[in-house]
This record gives C-alpha cells, sequence and structure tokens, in this order.
C-alpha cells in the first residue's frame, strides 16, 4: 500500500479555520541552517559511513529538468537535521538512521550521503502521479539503489506537477530495497510558503523545516509501517477512507493532508494510540529497525586486515573495508552483524581471530554486537608446489612433494597411484611434506614403472607430480 500527503491548502477560509484553533498555527521558528559539506555529485550510492539499516537520500530529475542542486541539497540536509530534531523532541530514545558519507564536516546531517541521478526519461514520463512513483523507483532501482537494508527518500525535482500531492511512501515496516521507496515532490508550481497553498519551498532558507520537511517525516513513516493496515487488529483512529493516515488530530504527522506549514507544530501520534509508542498489538514504529535506539549504548567493531584480504562486507550496511589497514564502525546495542571476507588473487581459506575467532575457516563470521569488538581476518596463501623428488632404491620407492606452506587441519588431502604390483606403505602429509612410498616385488625389478602423487585440497586446487623410471635389478 501507498500513501500520500496531499498539499496544504492555505486559503483564507482555511487559514481562518486554523487560526481557531490557537496554538496549532503558531510560527515555529525557521530550522538551523545545515551546510551540504559533499565535494560534489556522486550518481552512485557513496561508501557508508553508518553502520546498520538507514535511509539513503536521492535527488533525482528528469532528463529535460533543471539541475537545481545547488539550491536545494541545503534544503534537504536542513530539512531532514530538522525532522532528526524534531523525532527526538517527540520521543528523545528514537531517531532515523540516515546514510552519511565520509565527509569533512561539522554537522551529522551536512554528512548526509545524497546520490544526484538523472533519470532516463523525461519529466512527461513522471508526470501522472498515480504512476510516477512506480516509474521512479522501477527505474532507480535498475540504476543500483536496490539495498534491501536500505530504505530510499526520493527528491524528484520536475519542471512542473499536477497540483494533488506533495510525496508519497511505500508502506512496509520490514523491508528497503524497491519496497522500501519514499518520494518527495518538487517542482515551481507546487512551491508555498507559509501564507499560500503548496508542497513548501525547500530552497528558500526562510521556509526550511516547513511544509517541505513535513512531507519527508510523514512519508518515511509510511515506509516504516505506519499505520499498520494489515494486522487482525487496527489502529482505532485510522481514517475510514484512507487507513494508513490517522484521523484524530489534525496535527499528526500521519493525518491525510496538513494543517500547518510547520513541522514543529506537529506531533508524532496524538495520544500514542495508533502507530507510535502505543499498547495495541499491532505494528509499532518505534520498533522500527531503522530508527537508531539513543538511550542504548553504542559499540564499536574494529576489523584488522592481515594478509591475502580483498575486501570484508557486512550483511547490513556499514562495513565496507578496504584491503590493508584497519576497519572501524560503531553499532547500536544487540545489533546482529554478518561478516563476509573474501580473499585476494592467489589466497585461499580464511582465518578469522579475535571475536570471530570460533568462526573456523568459513568466509562468513556473526557477531551480535553487545560489547566492543575487535576482529583479525587473513588468508593463507593458495597450496602450490615447491619442489618434488623421488628416492628410489633396490626395493622401494618414495616421491616426495614439497609445498609452499603447512595445509591447516582438514584442508588437504594425499592420493598416491602407482604401477600395479607396487605396494603402497605410506601416505602421509607432515608440515609441508607430503610423501607417498611404495615396496617393490622382486618381479618388477628392472622395470619402467611410474607413480603420481596428487594432494587434494578443499578449496578446489589440486597439486600433482608424476613419475616414470625404470629400476634397477
Amino acid at each position: 500500500m501507498r500513501g500520500r500527503w496531499r498539499i496544504r491548502y492555505a486559503a483564507i477560509a482555511a487559514l481562518g479555520l486554523l487560526a481557531a484553533a490557537g496554538p496549532s498555527v503558531a510560527r515555529a521558528s525557521t530550522a538551523p541552517p545545515v551546510p551540504w559539506c559533499g565535494t560534489g555529485p556522486s550518481s552512485t550510492d557513496r561508501p557508508d559511513a553508518v553502520a546498520g539499516r538507514q535511509i539513503h537520500v536521492i535527488y533525482a530529475l528528469p532528463t529535460d529538468g533543471v539541475d537545481r542542486f545547488a539550491d536545494v541539497g541545503p534544503g534537504i540536509t536542513t530539512d531532514l537535521a530538522a525532522v532528526v530534531a524534531w523525532w527526538q523532541h517527540q520521543d528523545y530514545t528514537r531517531a532515523p538512521r540516515f546514510d552519511l558519507a565520509a565527509f569533512p564536516c561539522f554537522s551529522s546531517l551536512g554528512a548526509l550521503d545524497i546520490s544526484q541521478v538523472r533519470l532516463p526519461q523525461n519529466a512527461a514520463y513522471y508526470y501522472d502521479e498515480v504512476t510516477r512513483s512506480g516509474r521512479l523507483t522501477a527505474d532507480l532501482v535498475a540504476a543500483g539503489f536496490a539495498d534491501i537494508d536500505k530504505k530510499y527518500l526520493v527528491y524528484y525535482d520536475a519542471p512542473s506537477l499536477p497540483v494533488g500531492i506533495c510525496g508519497q511512501g511505500r508502506q512496509n515496516p520490514t523491508t528497503g530495497g524497491a519496497l522500501g521507496y519514499a518520494g518527495v515532490w518538487l517542482a515551481p508550481n507546487i512551491e508555498s510558503t507559509p501564507t499560500s497553498s503548496g508542497c513548501g519551498q525547500i530552497e528558500s532558507p526562510g521556509n526550511r523545516g516547513g511544509y517541505s520537511a513535513m512531507v519527508a517525516a510523514h512519508e518515511l513513516i509510511h515506509t516504516f509501517g505506519g499505520l499498520d493496515t494489515w494486522s487482525t487488529v487496527h489502529p482505532p483512529n485510522a481514517c475510514p477512507d484512507s487507513p494508513a493516515h490517522a484521523c484524530d488530530s489534525n496535527l499528526d504527522i500521519m493525518q491525510p493532508s496538513g494543517t500547518t506549514y510547520w513541522l514543529d507544530n506537529t506531533v508524532l501520534d496524538a495520544g500514542h494510540d495508533d502507530y507510535y509508542a502505543h499498547s495495541g498489538s499491532w505494528w509499532d514504529v518505534q520498533d522500527s529497525s531503522w530508527l537508531s535506539h539513543l538511550n542504548e549504548p553504542t559499540y564499536s567493531l574494529d576489523i584488522t586486515q592481515g594478509s591475502g584480504v580483498s575486501a570484508i562486507s557486512s550483511d547490513l550496511p556499514g562495513v565496507a573495508c578496504s584491503p590493508g589497514g584497519a576497519c572501524h564502525s560503531t553499532w547500536d546495542n544487540g545489533s546482529a552483524v554478518a561478516l563476509t571476507a573474501e580473499p585476494a588473487d592467489g589466497y585461499t581459506r580464511v582465518v578469522w581471530g579475535g571475536a570471530c575467532a570460533s568462526a573456523g575457516p568459513i568466509s562468513t563470521c556473526s557477531l551480535t554486537m553487545n560489547a566492543n569488538a575487535a576482529v583479525t581476518v587473513s588468508f593463507l596463501p593458495r597450496l602450490a608446489p615447491a619442489s618434488f623428488a623421488t628416492h628410489v632404491t633396490r626395493a622401494r620407492i618414495q616421491a616426495v612433494l614439497n609445498m609452499n606452506r603447512t595445509p591447516a587441519a582438514g584442508e588437504a588431502d594425499i592420493r598416491c597411484h602407482a604401477t600395479a604390483g607396487l605396494k603402497l606403505v605410506q601416505h602421509s602429509i607432515s608440515g609441508t611434506r607430503a610423501t607417498c612410498a611404495w615396496t617393490v616385488p622382486a618381479r618388477l625389478r628392472g622395470h619402467r614403472v611410474s607413480g603420481r602423487i596428487e594432494i587434494g585440497a578443499n578449496d578446489g586446487t589440486t597439486l600433482a607430480r608424476a613419475f616414470s623410471l625404470k629400476l634397477v635389478r
């Protein structure tokens, strides 16, 4: 199900009705400016500087759209900083977890990772409000924005849009990727000030933290699962004709359309009985894994890479280590993290240490972050022959294959093959030395015999050397 937020109508009659509500129309302070600290546009998702499920922001425009990022970018960071501050004011234990990049920045939201994407179609293709969200999602997923552990907040900037709705969000509490998209619609013809109808004015510093910030918060809550429309028991104040919205207060952030211009005038679930911090049996947005738990400790995960490591990544966003050196990330208490290490060319068999020492020789290590954790990881060089020799006496043949390193426990086995009649009396691996030995029956003395020694490694590598020789009588 998709939720949508309609344009706030601020005609004179509507203003009169709002004024009668008293404090509900009081002007909030303009959101403090938060400049974007990025160094330039990127059409891809930059390496994560935040660990855990997170919200990635995209500034998207059609092929014939005008790039207004210089004005809109600081508006996005200021609006979303206002959303975080508002959320913490409503609930000091939670805040949305946004995808940040490693930008040198004083403000955390100034380091917001914003991807700038020129879409493959023109504005006419995305114009219709019924198909717009689906078409934007499909094109952005095709462009690589499909991480199931990321929600995507898209600021779609068009030359013009139909007057009607200001944003849409896919209602899904547990999944990101293609099912986790929300959109905020931007176009000059649907902009508004505190005294006019429209969707806000994100590029105007004086109007940031206003209606465009409300739309972003509203649509994100849809993607976090508000309001529950799938459980047997439903929220009591869901709108009869729009059950993904709340109808008990005109200042609830999840009402169907805005009645105030300023985010700070709204509340996160009036009465806490519909979708946030409620006591019902239905889904509670407060439990979303895309929210940071500010009232609980965080723990550091430090990974030290040894030889042979090509890459280390985590199943949840947060760990993407470059080869060599150390890698640091910080996780919410209780986060379940699976680390995967990949070998460089010429290396095999992972060696975990520290908090992953019990993982054994598999490429994945699973951790629960309830304490600081230090992990070491390296790979062994792929097994290779170092030298080969045969030792022959009148009664015995011995073949010795020396390897470049000692195999780890269970990593390799030995197989010995020889001319029929030779009796195998030894096959062993000791250190770097693999040995096959046969006794020679009298009837084969003076004849040519052949043999082969093979080492089979559990990564599929086979080391083999053969011999052919004539025995003495």
